[in-house]
């Protein structure tokens, strides 16, 4: 047996001779590639299903846990959209400020920065608010560090026009221990 140019091994096992401009031994249908791009899409839409029952069964282990610790523990404080101001009663500035948040700082992301001065807590530096901490502020929910510095800085500069900063002393609450 002799295999040379157009009378190759595909032709002897086909026992046709070949045909100039023409392609053989390729099936209708899926090619190889094609069939590993859908397995592999498959194989990945599952992992990720997989992965997000383990985050879901584990989100439910430590919710328990803050259920057995903390008294009156609500889960909804962790939701993203939790502040329903509509049930707060707020001065029309504070509601203007949270109309702010919700339609113009939140949908692009962004976040307020606010300088302390040194003369404040010893050191300047500046400090950033989420429009979360604004949000809990306004719905009278637990607040953050951050929330309370910046409003010492506003009390420090109230207490400066009324020429009684030396009166006190502050503190960075971000400075302080919450063993403390």
């Amino acid at each position: 047996m002799t295999v040379s140019g157009s009378n190759d091994v595909l032709t002897l096992a086909l026992g046709t001779p070949e045909h100039g401009g023409r392609v053989r031994g390729v099936g209708a249908g899926e090619s190889l590639m094609e069939v590993v791009r859908e397995e592999t899409k498959r194989i990945e839409a599952r992992a990720k299903e997989t992965v997000l029952e383990a985050v879901r069964q584990e989100r439910e282990i430590l919710l328990e846990q803050f259920r057995q610790r903390v008294p009156n523990f609500d889960p909804n404080l962790l939701k993203k959209n939790y502040y329903d101001l509509s049930k707060i009663d707020l001065t029309p500035p504070l509601l203007a400020l949270c109309e702010f948040v919700q339609t113009t700082l939140k949908p692009s992301n962004e976040m307020l920065r606010v300088n302390i001065p040194e003369e404040v807590f010893g050191y300047e530096h500046d400090t950033f608010i989420l429009c979360e901490d604004i949000l809990q502020f306004a719905s009278m929910v637990e607040i953050g560090s951050t929330v309370i510095a910046v409003y010492t800085r506003y009390l420090f500069d109230y207490l400066k026009m009324a020429n009684m900063v030396n009166l006190v002393g502050l503190v960075d609450p971000g400075q302080v221990s919450s063993q403390s």
